[in-house]
């Protein structure tokens, strides 16, 4: 459910109430049925919510959804960052996290949370849905992808101060993360991947103008990439990469830094772009916005993210 004082419960509940998503698979809600029943109540249609303990005793009938309840705080308020909202988000995902490494599930969709307020109920060491769940399964490879229609981009590295970024990068996660790339595009049907590796300087350092970076750290990893048999070309601007990889010269785009990939991804891709985890024993997707405490509880979030994302977890998991 994500946290349940953002626009997680009302998106969730616009998604499964739509009968193509209910014939494609057998939602679970993991979170409160409360927060869900309230939603119901200005719904011009009515669902009925079953609370169920575990996966197994999930009823799975059209027009009800099942919800694994999990306590949370009477004192949680739409639309306001807390402490208690920030633990209930976290319980969500530990709770939907241990089903899937059981295979009571066979694919998890992430709601938003709030860093913010998960750090507000103590867990100070959250910086992301990405890094906690590759903690939770012990996951040393993995890789952030964002996937649309036009679009499709992987980071290097997540949630890093920008000063951190260049320290960040080596060249054997680099060919990590195109290796991750590469093998995820060819189960989703690319025989051959086109493969573009972004530069972390302007211009790709300009020999050495703008740092040397993309000549001692990107480039071998490309080059590294190509001799496995990856149609990898790298490192190239970013500012020319993304145009060219939206006109379709390339299938997919690595990025060096969250911001590089997201804010032309966004851009082209916001309502329907798709947070998929590489690397997981599971399969992971998740939408690709934030929790919207301004439109919190106000019914006119879009549920459009949420959908693609709950249909490629579901094109994944064959």
């Amino acid at each position: 459910m994500g946290d349940p004082a953002g626009i997680g419960p009302e998106v969730i509940y616009k998604a499964l109430r739509n009968p193509r998503i209910q014939a494609m698979c057998s939602p679970l809600v993991f979170g409160t049925a409360g927060f869900l029943t309230g939603l119901s109540l200005h719904a011009a249609i009515g669902r009925q919510f079953h609370s169920v303990r575990s996966p197994v005793e999930a009823a799975f009938k059209f027009g009800t959804i099942d919800v694994v309840e999990v306590e949370t705080s009477p004192h949680i308020r739409v639309g306001e960052t807390s402490a208690a909202s920030g633990k209930a988000a976290l319980a969500y995902l530990e709770g939907a996290t241990r089903a899937a490494l059981r295979g009571e599930i066979d694919a998890l969709v992430t709601a938003p949370v709030s860093k913010a307020a998960i750090r507000m109920a103590g867990f100070r060491a959250f910086v992301g849905h990405t890094e906690y769940l590759a903690e939770m399964t012990s996951t040393r490879s993995f890789a952030m992808m964002f996937w649309s229609k036009r679009l499709k981009v992987v980071l290097v590295t997540t949630h890093l101060p920008l000063k951190e970024v260049a320290f960040a990068i080596s060249s054997e996660q680099i060919l990590s993360v195109i290796l991750l790339a590469n093998d995820s595009l060819k189960k989703l049907g690319f025989p051959k991947p086109r493969v573009g590796v972004t530069a972390l300087n302007p211009h790709a350092g300009e020999d050495g103008a703008f740092g040397d970076e993309d000549s001692r750290i990107v480039e071998p990893a490309v080059r590294q990439a190509r001799k496995r048999g990856v149609d990898a070309n790298g490192p190239l601007p970013a500012d020319s990469l993304f145009y060219s990889a939206y006109n379709r010269a390339y299938d997919l785009v690595v990025a060096m830094y969250h911001d590089q990939a997201l804010a032309p991804f966004k851009m082209v891709a916001f309502d329907e772009g798709v947070n998929i985890t590489l690397g997981l024993p599971f399969v992971r997707t998740s939408v690709d916005h934030g929790t919207a405490y301004d439109i919190a509880g106000k019914g006119i979030a879009s549920e459009k993210s949420l959908v693609q994302a709950i249909k490629l977890a579901v094109r994944l998991s064959k």
